[in-house]
């Protein structure tokens, strides 16, 4: 999942930086290094991350 990806699925769940920072144990300026992509040398969007981003989406569109 690129940061771009992480964005577009957190806008479309509602998810403020800092709600999904919360949801997550991240803090706000982390998601939002993620979603730019100034992470991705060092700290690429974790698979963690990347699978409860997705279950999320999967569960608002009521989708298995």
């Amino acid at each position: 999942m690129t940061g771009h990806e992480l964005m577009q699925i957190r806008i479309s769940l509602g998810y403020t930086q800092a709600a999904l920072a919360r949801a997550v144990g991240l803090t706000p300026n982390s998601i939002a290094r993620y979603e730019m992509g100034s992470n991705c040398g060092r700290y690429p969007v974790p698979r963690w991350l990347a699978l409860i981003v997705d279950l999320w989406a999967k569960e608002r569109r009521g989708t298995p």
